[in-house]
């Protein structure tokens, strides 16, 4: 019979690792796996981040790569809108 872990991590260490990836939900799962040897689907990445809507905005608007690509999209959008 073979013993199976059920490890977690804390909503801190979830935190951490979605500062450690800048907000980029599809990198942390390789963080969690890097840091704590836990294997963790993108798709729970993406269910548990829900809990976090606020501290990830957070998070991706510090990154000035979002808010880069955030800045042109709006102005791609305003551009289209004069256009029609």
């Amino acid at each position: 019979m073979v013993n199976k872990h059920n490890y977690k991590i804390t909503d801190e260490q979830f935190i951490e690792m979605l500062q450690e990836t800048n907000g980029k939900l599809s990198l942390v799962p390789k963080a969690i796996y890097n840091n704590y040897g836990i294997t963790y689907s993108r798709q729970g990445v993406h269910d548990r981040a829900k809990k976090f809507a606020g501290e990830l905005e957070k998070i991706r608007q510090a990154d000035p790569e979002y808010s880069n690509k955030r800045l042109m999209r709006f102005f791609r959008m305003m551009l289209l809108r004069r256009e029609l």
